[in-house]
């Protein structure tokens, strides 16, 4: 012990030095779990969080830990929004880590994640880079899916059909891989978009629905007609050579 600890011990007593170390380890522990958690809570925090004022804690879809398809299909349109920004958060998180690894990966991921807000406006620019030809012009294919997949009750299927995918197929690894590569999942929500233009009734929306389907069955062999009715929680694996006619009309739940 040096002469300056021993004159302290001498002056102030082992059991006050005792007691302003317990403090001090009370003190940092506190700080340590106060930074902890702040880090949990902004790991996955999405650019673009917004929670509602009228967030609906006591709804039973809310589970942060983990998210099933059914726990969205019924639940409020703050949670379900709620959702959403959390797990676009995760997946430009991982899409940045992957981005940093080659340039020609941080090209793609910038072009189809990085730049975009949301889930909606992601899906909506990879789909129509896709599907563009064919008398569709690709910017105007683009803010016309975006649109739609920005609606609740089409972004509401998109999270559940992406989140199904998950819970039935072990080959899924992530959400992100999904979004990206799960060509059944692209030829899924291009008929959402063509379904939502066929309800409109008019005679252009049902040609521009028409060229979609024509598209998509080019694009990604699956061949759906716009006016079949398919529910929350789809997933075609693969798909390749899948045709469902005007009259269907697919349940909740399906692959």
């Amino acid at each position: 012990m040096g002469a300056s600890s021993l004159a302290l011990l001498l002056l102030v007593g082992p059991a006050a030095l005792c007691e302003a170390a317990a403090r001090h380890r009370t003190s940092f522990a506190a700080s340590s779990s106060a930074i902890r958690a702040h880090l949990r809570q902004t790991a996955v925090r999405p650019v673009s969080l917004s929670i509602a004022p009228e967030f609906d804690f006591e709804s039973a879809a809310v589970r942060v830990d983990v998210v099933e398809p059914q726990d969205l299909e019924n639940a409020v349109d703050t949670d379900v929004r709620w959702h959403s920004d959390r797990i676009w958060g995760q997946m430009r998180e991982r899409a940045t880590d992957l981005a940093a690894e080659s340039s020609l990966l941080y090209t793609f991921f910038d072009n189809v994640v990085l730049r975009h807000g949301s889930i909606a406006a992601a899906l909506g620019a990879l789909l129509a880079s896709k599907l563009k030809g064919g008398g569709l012009e690709s910017q105007g294919l683009r803010e016309l899916m975006t649109e739609v997949f920005a609606e609740p009750d089409v972004h509401r299927a998109t999270l559940t059909d992406m989140l199904q995918v998950l819970h039935v197929d072990p080959a899924g690894p992530d959400l992100l891989t999904v979004l990206l590569h799960f060509k059944g999942f692209h030829a899924l929500q291009t008929h959402r978009v063509a379904h939502r233009l066929w309800l409109r009734g008019d005679e252009g929306a049902r040609h521009l629905a028409l060229m979609l389907q024509g598209r998509s069955s080019a694009v990604f062999g699956l061949d759906i007609h716009p006016g079949a009715k398919i529910g929350m929680s789809t997933f075609f694996d693969h798909g390749t050579g899948i045709v469902i006619g005007e009259t269907a009309s697919i349940g909740v739940h399906v692959q």
